[in-house]
């Protein structure tokens, strides 16, 4: 059965940053649970770790950087039209594994699906 739980469900943060990336994470995990298809939990979430990595918050390295990719490789599997799906899965492949070329390559695809992610003031390459 369907769950009513959608990525687009934000809640305002009302912690510091790491409690707000860890509650952040557990909340996409919830949602993983509760629909294991969902795409854009799945990119979420790696993207979660990404930004624990970018800001020094790792405490176990080899074990947040496996999560990551396969949190961002499940949600590329799944996410064949979901912007979020692809770019942030993209995201957290450039920045956990410089995987710079198929990061690219997903951003690239989900751009295409929905161009307005594009941030204002930036122009493609070409």
């Amino acid at each position: 059965m369907p769950t009513t739980i959608t990525c687009a469900g934000w809640r305002k943060p009302v912690g510091g940053p790491r409690t707000n990336n860890r509650e952040a994470l557990q909340f996409y995990c919830k949602a993983i649970e509760l629909d294991p298809g969902l795409a854009c939990a799945y990119g979420m979430a790696a993207w979660c770790y990404a930004q624990r990595k970018a800001r020094g918050w790792t405490t176990d390295h080899v074990q947040e950087t496996a999560e990551a990719v396969r949190l961002a490789r499940k949600a590329v599997h799944l996410g064949g039209d979901d912007p979020i799906a692809l770019c942030m899965g993209g995201y957290a492949l450039a920045f956990v594994t410089n995987e710079l070329d198929e990061a690219a390559a997903l951003m690239d695809r989900g751009l295409l699906v929905n161009p307005t992610w594009r941030q204002p003031g930036c122009s493609a390459p070409g």
